[in-house]
């Protein structure tokens, strides 16, 4: 299975620059190879939007219609006249007999599919029975509700279905759950998406538990109807999605603004809001989960990588560290986009994770790992380092003696033996992840504090061999590295191809330790 999906909004009921907005929801995804559409948001505006972000509705492979309501629905005559091929996968309860007593009017009225369209487009639906899972390609499932009793929060809910014989409670048999496999280096996790979640959230992520039993689920998609809930009932929610173990929450629509922010400060840093023109990435990987402590351990195995990325590919890899018969893993995410700092793919700065890295030949472009709660590590710093970055020239060995000690030197012999530019290039990657652990330092300084910091770093000196080798002694800033608890900076190495990887942890002082200035 692929190790990530990603997401962008077409259109949404939030504001944005230069794309237009409507209440409703439509989201384009890419997992692995396939890209599919979930749901056409009211009219149009999802495919001018789409022409807008470069993306191509005509090369969509299939498209899911999440349930029978117009706000979902009514934009699917404007994708299939740009596609001629791509079916529209739907519940076989997809009809159109959706009606409710809410939304400002004590009336009845209409809120289903626009009447006809279903029938005009008959031949390229496809519809998923609604009492089993629907696997509609390799990792990518469709889930019915099969929890008992819905028609009551139906009831509720105000929500009707018209039939023959008269008027009924929703049950909600129209509406599923898409649900995607993700592979990462802790295993498998499922990406859940339910564009309104009527059933409530309880229901939906017991069903795919039981669809997927021991699947941990990385990430949940779409909006909560809560827009009209009681503190409580979001509240309630905050509790299930707790629960269930879920990583990262991704709503808007008929979430509603209030809910949103109490769901977001229940769960910090896991919430994230859906706007026009927003993209993210979904991954298996756990960015809350704390970095295990690593300062007896040697580099060992590095990232993979890709030289055929395109704009917006997001891959996932990790670098695995080796401390005697113990095997340590930190999970480590790049795409090709280029920033000083590591941001998440919404454009928001990750608060805790590891700075940007060198982008070189394609190989790497900006990393990060999550730095959990009471990690001594307050900064990370990555370099690539390669021998074109200190070839043989005039001058180079005079540079050496100035740029490095003789201890330095030894180690830089002793890293790459037969490759000696290449030894003193990773020497001064080393110096520069050192800075850029520190300068995250630095920022995370200025996040909790409101006075200035005179900050400047001149050199690092490196000192110890052996697993400790790389360790630097600080020898510029003191009294700045001192007042941000950096206690020292551990420097570990690897091979990538013809390359060098240079990782550096700037180490805080959680407990006095006695390391030596």
């Amino acid at each position: 299975m692929p190790q990530n999906l990603v997401v962008t909004v077409l259109t949404v009921n939030a504001p944005a620059d230069r794309l237009r907005d409507e209440w409703g929801l439509s989201l384009h995804i890419r997992y692995g190879g396939t890209s599919l559409l979930l749901d056409f948001g009211q009219s149009n505006a999802f495919a001018e939007n789409a022409r807008a972000l470069g993306i191509d509705l005509s090369s969509v492979d299939f498209a899911v219609l999440s349930h029978a309501h117009y706000d979902h629905a009514d934009g699917m005559d404007a994708f299939f006249e740009v596609n001629d091929h791509a079916r529209l996968h739907l519940s076989a309860a997809c009809n159109e007999t959706c009606w409710s007593t809410k939304g400002g009017t004590d009336n009845t009225h209409y809120i289903g599919v626009r009447a006809g369209l279903l029938e005009r487009f008959a031949d390229r639906l496809s519809p998923a029975p609604t009492d089993r899972v629907t696997c509609v390609a390799p990792g990518i499932h469709l889930v019915p509700h099969t929890t008992a009793g819905l028609r009551e929060k139906g009831a509720n809910d105000g929500m009707l279905l018209r039939a023959e014989d008269g008027w009924r409670p929703d049950g909600f048999a129209h509406e599923l759950s898409l649900v995607f496999e993700l592979d990462g280096s802790e295993g498998p996790a499922l990406c859940v998406f339910n564009s309104c979640s009527h059933a409530g959230m309880a229901a939906i992520l017991r069903e795919v538990a039981d669809a997927f039993p021991g699947m941990p689920i990385a990430a949940f998609v779409g909006g909560l109807h809560l827009f009209r809930s009681s503190e409580e009932d979001v509240l309630h929610t905050v509790d299930v999605l707790r629960a269930a173990g879920v990583r990262q929450v991704w709503t808007g629509h008929c979430t509603g603004e209030r809910a949103v922010g109490s769901i977001a400060a229940e769960l910090p840093g896991r919430v994230h809001e859906l706007r026009p023109g927003r993209s993210f990435v979904v991954d298996a990987i756990d960015w809350q989960a704390p970095i295990c402590d690593v300062r007896n351990v040697a580099l060992r195995v590095v990232l993979r990588h890709s030289k055929s990325r395109t704009w917006g590919a997001h891959e996932t890899g990790r670098i695995e560290l080796q401390d005697n018969n113990e095997s340590v893993v930190l999970p480590v995410a790049y795409d090709e986009r280029e920033a000083p700092f590591v941001v998440a793919p919404d454009g928001t700065e990750r608060a805790h994770d590891l700075i940007s890295l060198s982008d070189e030949d394609d190989l790497l472009a900006c990393a990060w790992v999550r730095l959990g709660d009471g990690s001594d590590v307050c900064g990370v710093g990555v370099d690539l380092a390669s021998r074109d970055d200190f070839g043989p020239r005039p001058g180079t060995e005079r540079f050496c003696e100035l740029m490095f000690s003789e201890r330095e030197r030894e180690l830089a012999r002793e890293l790459f033996p037969s490759d000696l530019p290449l030894a003193f290039a990773t020497l001064f990657g080393a110096k520069e992840a050192a800075f850029k652990a520190t300068a995250h330092a630095l920022r995370e300084w200025y996040r909790t504090h409101d006075e200035p910091l005179e900050y400047e770093v001149r050199d690092f000196g490196m000192t110890e061999l052996g697993l400790e080798r790389g360790e630097m002694r600080r020898c510029a800033a003191q009294t700045a590295l001192d007042r941000m608890g950096i206690v020292r900076i551990d420097v570990h190495y690897a091979r990538l191809q013809e390359k060098a990887l240079v990782l550096a942890l700037a180490r805080k002082d959680l407990q006095p330790r006695g390391y030596p200035i």
